[in-house]
């Protein structure tokens, strides 16, 4: 079925390109927003855009990436004014803030210490190792340089070793705490 309004070629040449980035850029935006409601709007939005500038865009080197920097710009400014928001709320009420869940519903280890990094961390990890984007596309993405970019990803590896390696640890030293407790109880 078509998109309402258009029946051209262009529109059948944004309906194929939707249908092959849509799932990856949603992905890609859970990861790095941790938050896969904000990441469906973002998306969503980014691709509107895009349709409503489909000659424009598609005359771009890389309308793919217009999308992502748009999908991104879009769910930082609602993250920030959802920020805003809160902390206004705060001030009325006067209440404790609640954390949220910084890994957006994810029950995996590893999303959840990805999701432990800073937003511009996780977001050049999750661009670079989950987008298949080189280090220049994250950092053109994002809009920061390249050498941002790369040191971005250098310190969030360097990070996640130390998390990953503390989490297995600290596995470690509960398993053997069971096996102890175990034992006195066995006995």
């Amino acid at each position: 079925m078509g998109l309402p309004g258009r029946h051209d070629s262009a529109t059948t040449d944004f309906e194929s390109w939707y249908r092959k980035e849509s799932a990856r850029l949603v992905t890609v935006l859970t990861l790095a927003l941790a938050e896969p409601d904000l990441a469906k709007d973002s998306a969503d939005e980014a691709f509107a855009r895009a349709y409503e500038r489909w000659p424009r865009v598609s005359g771009m080197d890389s309308p793919t990436g217009w999308t992502y920097k748009v999908a991104l710009n879009y769910g930082r400014r609602r993250l920030r004014r959802r920020r805003f928001e809160q902390a206004l709320l705060l001030r009325q009420t006067r209440d404790r803030p609640t954390e949220e869940n910084a890994a957006g519903g994810r029950d995996t280890d590893l999303w959840r210490i990805v999701s432990s990094l800073p937003a511009r961390q996780r977001t050049a990890i999750v661009l670079r190792y989950v987008g298949d984007f080189s280090e220049l596309e994250v950092a053109q993405l994002m809009g920061i340089s390249a050498g941002a970019a790369s040191s971005s990803l250098s310190v969030a590896r360097r990070r996640l070793a130390e998390l990953v390696h503390n989490d297995v640890r600290e596995s470690q030293t509960v398993s053997e705490d069971d096996t102890w407790m175990n034992k006195q109880e066995t006995q």
